[in-house]
């Protein structure tokens, strides 16, 4: 009979479930992505820019006449859904019915070079509006030094179309985070990549102790012999490891007591003799 590892054996390691946890909350973030096209966006002649940044924990919003509203964002799906199907922008109406202006992820992002300035993202891939012309969306990414910081300016331009088909709802977005070789502090957490990553890991620290204490006062109210102590998860381990960091210090410690005991002898009369000796 093949050994098999029991599902109470994989939850006496609470480490594996914050791990799972951590993996989960990685990739519900695409920005992250090796592939994401929005971290080399062309601008003619003058390089490319990461504008992932710009990308918006809560959705870009932009007002419309008789209550309506264009709701989109960069690089990112929104965190709403349209007719229950994900999409990076949509055209929400009063009344509440929505229409998806994109499809979702990256494979409908595509991007054209105007100028040194100016690129256009177009967003294909939704849905079809009078059974005759796709619902897309055109942003204008402006390139603009004088719009500094995380919050970029935003105009609503305009219908467009039908163009190949399309039916473009079209915006224009400025900032300095979208000129060439720029880029900034992302939305999505304020202290950058780096922050996010010491919060995530706080956080699995946490999980880990509250997880693990709590596997093992399940273990211990079904008779496993466990003390007080114990119930703190990988407790011997712990343990072994705050020994081994004392000796370290004691072991440090005696090494600057030795060294200073050198230099001592050193300064006394005849203390490189004593060296010598030592």
């Amino acid at each position: 009979c093949p050994h098999t590892m029991p599902l109470t054996s994989l939850l006496h390691s609470p480490l594996l479930l914050v791990l799972s946890t951590l993996v989960f909350i990685a990739t519900k973030y695409p920005i992250f992505a090796q592939d994401n096209p929005c971290k080399n966006v062309p601008f003619l002649n003058s390089g490319s820019a990461d504008i992932t940044p710009l990308t918006h924990a809560t959705n870009y919003q932009v007002d419309l006449a008789g209550g309506n509203r264009f709701i989109f964002n960069l690089c990112q799906d929104l965190n709403q859904k349209c007719e229950g199907q994900s999409t990076k922008s949509i055209e929400q109406f009063a009344g509440g019915e929505c229409y998806r202006m994109s499809g979702s992820g990256f494979s409908d992002v595509k991007f054209q070079e105007l100028d040194e300035t100016t690129t256009l993202m177009t967003y294909t891939g939704g849905q079809k509006f009078h059974s005759t012309h796709t619902l897309a969306t055109e942003i204008a990414l402006v390139c603009d030094p004088t719009i500094d910081g995380p919050t970029p300016k935003i105009k609503y331009t305009g219908e467009k179309g039908p163009v190949a088909d399309l039916m473009l709802t079209t915006v224009e977005m400025r900032s300095a985070l979208l000129c060439p070789g720029g880029g900034g502090r992302p939305l999505l957490w304020p202290f950058g990549i780096l922050g996010l990553f010491l919060f995530l890991a706080c956080i699995g620290i946490v999980l880990y102790f509250i997880v693990g204490f709590i596997v093992q006062l399940i273990r211990k109210k079904r008779g496993a012999e466990i003390s007080k102590l114990e119930l703190i998860p990988n407790f011997k381990i712990w343990k072994e490891l705050i020994k081994l960091e004392w000796e370290g210090v004691l072991f440090v410690k005696e090494t600057i007591i030795l060294l200073i005991n050198k230099i001592r002898r050193r300064a006394q009369p005849g203390g490189l003799h004593g060296l010598e000796n030592y």
